[in-house]
């Protein structure tokens, strides 16, 4: 699948932040993305291996990240991005609400752990809240 670049030109990107959504959901993803398009400079990926690619050219404010993704799912793309040294807070979004999940999310260090369906006032609100630390 090829990468849908969603973020504003460049004379408006500065003045906002810029987020990497991951998720190889064809509704999720641009539902997530329409969300945040008013506050936030929008890139997406489709899965693991597409999110590496931008991380590579790009440095993000904030990454969400779905968990269950063909090639390359959430867990180890956070393992990898860690490796990395990149210390950018990451969010999951997924519809894995396992107790197992979530410990193993706060053990390797995510800003947050959010359910879907997503609600877009909870996920503005935590998002703007992680990005103020």
């Amino acid at each position: 699948m090829t990468q849908k670049d969603t973020s504003v030109p460049k004379t408006e990107a500065s003045s906002k932040p810029s987020v990497l959504v991951v998720d190889d959901d064809k509704v999720e993803l641009p539902l997530v993305s329409r969300h945040l398009e008013d506050s936030y400079a929008v890139t997406t990926a489709a899965d693991g291996i597409e999110a590496l690619l931008n991380l590579g050219r790009t440095n993000f404010d904030a990454i969400l990240l779905d968990v269950n993704m063909p090639k390359l799912d959430g867990f180890t793309l956070l393992e990898t991005i860690r490796q990395k040294n990149i210390d950018t807070p990451i969010v999951f979004l997924t519809g894995q609400a396992s107790r197992v999940a979530v410990l193993r999310s706060v053990k390797l260090g995510v800003a947050d752990y959010l359910i879907k369906p997503i609600k877009k006032e909870l996920l503005l609100s935590r998002l703007k809240k992680i990005l103020a630390r």
